[in-house]
Parts: C-alpha cells; structure tokens; sequence
C-alpha cells in the first residue's frame, strides 16, 4: 500500500514540474492570460450615458400679429412676460436627445387695432408647449452637431376686443380670440463646450406645415342684404415659417448652469374664416358664410434668461 501511495505522489510532482516548466518556457505563469482578467479597481463606476437637465426661464416676449378679412384689417403688439419650465435628457451613447418646453406669460401690456382705432391692452392668454427628438451625430466631445424633429402648440391670443353678434334666440353674445397653433418643426442644432465652464448651444427650425384653428372673436362682420352678423368667426388654415434660438451658458458650480440669450418665432400662411348672418327680425333665419384672409402672419422674439440644474 505505501508503495502505491508514493509512485501517485511522485506522479504528481512530475505533473506539477511539467506544468510549471511549460509556463516558464514563455515566460508568464501558468494560464494567467488566457483565462483570467484583472479585477476592477474596487473604486471603479461604470459611467451613465444619461445626464439631465431642468430648469426656468424668462423670456421678454415682444409679439405682433396681423390679418386682413372682411374689408378690415386686424392687429395687435404687446410686450409680454413669460415664464417657462424646460427639460433635457442627453443619451451620450446614442447622441441623442429629447427635450421639452411649456411657457406662460405672467404679464400682458399691448396695444390693438379692429378698425376702431389703436386700444390698449393688459389681458389675454399667451401659452406654449412642445418636445423635439434630435441625434447630434457629428462633431467631437466639444462640439456635436445634428438634426431634430418636433412637435409645438402655441396659443398667442392677447385681448383685442370681442365683436357683439345675435344669437339664434335673438339675444346678444360675444368671445375674445381663442386661436390654437399645432406646428411640426424640422430643424439642425449645434452644441459646443468652451471649456469647463462655459458653453454654447444655437437651433434653426422650418416650420412646413402649421395648422391654425379657433375663434377669432374680435373680427366684426359689417351688415349687409337686411342681415347682421348672428356667430362668432372662426378661423380654420395653414401655416409655415421659422423658428431660432441661441443660448451661452456660464457653470458657476458643478451641477448648476445660467444661460443667456435670445429666441424669435415667425408664422405666415392663408385661413378661411366662418361667419353666421341672421335676420334681425326673424334671427331663426340664417345663412353660413365663408371667405379667405390675407395677410395673416405671428412673430414673437425676444431675449431670454435661464437658470438649470444638471445632473
């Protein structure tokens, strides 16, 4: 028994100086590079291809609007004061991003014209909301480049009066504008970093295709043919134009960005407005009208302040 029991262990010492004397002959220890890898460091963290940002901005709107209809021409300018909320998420390892906007304007100051000469103005609704998808696949870790796509609501209605009209009972209504803007947005963005600090964003956007709908409550309808005007007028078209902004941002700590710059908005295209018109005497007798305006254009511009949080 205890003769076997050495020729197994001398067995194994010779296994053993072979495997040893096979590693030695290129020099590395036996199996080291081709089946184990070194360890992370124990303080290793894969990095988040994610990063975000949110924030406020105030943007100094100043805002006109015209339209021809009817034999009258329609406008209005105000100076506005809105306030909106912002986010971004970057994927870095796609670069792409998907951003989002909603604005409100606090405050109202303006001027408007329905054919009755120049009123003021300190009311009305001033509203927008949207989101862009774009991919910044060209350029380097400082600056990126690239294209977007995106949807945006604008609602742009300050107070211009509201046009009196009989109803179908006979008595007497009004509404201010409700007018609603969707528009699709096609553009290109730059992004660039100037250091550690400071950075610089700039968009272009075509607007191809916008559709305008709603009340144009302060459009009046002249009487004529013994009938007078017994609706409201509505607005139904299309729209196109441009949009642009450019941003330079200053990080006055690490997770906290203030930016500065300026944005303008232009829509011009064609409607038709819809009108009803009733017989005074009898205003159950009505007939519906239709007809195209001329002219019809919104622009909004105007610098903007911002104050963001990345993380």
């Amino acid at each position: 028994m205890s003769r076997n029991v050495l020729i197994l262990a001398a067995t194994a010492l010779a296994l053993t100086g072979a495997g040893t004397a096979h590693a030695a002959d290129w020099g590395l220890p036996a199996y080291q590079d081709t089946i184990f890898k070194p360890a992370y460091p124990i303080d290793y963290e894969q990095p988040d291809p994610l990063t975000f940002e949110a924030g406020v901005r105030y943007w100094y709107a100043m805002g006109s609007h015209s339209m021809s209809a009817a034999g009258s021409t329609f406008s209005s300018a105000d100076q506005s004061h809105i306030i909106e909320g912002h986010l971004r998420i970057d994927d870095h390892s796609t670069s792409s991003y998907l951003k989002a906007i909603a604005g409100y304007a606090a405050v109202i100051e303006g001027t408007y014209d329905v054919g009755g000469g120049t009123q003021t103005t300190s009311s009305g609704h001033i509203a927008y909301a949207g989101a862009d998808f774009g991919m910044q696949t060209f350029g380097s870790d400082q600056f990126r480049l690239g294209a977007f796509a995106g949807y945006h609501y604008w609602r742009d209605n300050p107070y211009m009066g509201r046009a009196g009209y009989m109803t179908e009972t006979g008595a007497g209504a009004s509404e201010p504008n409700a007018l609603d803007i969707h528009a699709l947005r096609l553009g290109l963005s730059a992004r660039s970093e100037l250091g550690n600090n400071v950075d610089f964003s700039v968009e272009g956007a075509v607007v191809p295709y916008a559709w305008i709908t709603g009340t144009y409550g302060a459009m009046g309808i002249p009487d004529f043919g013994g009938y007078t005007q017994g609706s409201e007028v509505t607005l139904n078209g299309h729209l196109y134009g441009a949009m642009g902004e450019a941003m330079i941002g200053f990080r006055p700590t690490q997770n906290m960005l203030i930016r500065a710059g300026a944005r303008a908005w232009y829509l011009t295209g064609q409607a038709d407005y819809e009108f009803t018109m009733r017989d005074p005497v009898n205003p159950g007798d009505a007939q519906r009208y239709i007809g195209q305006t001329t002219g019809l254009e919104y622009f909004r511009w105007g610098p903007v302040l911002e104050l963001t949080a990345s993380f």
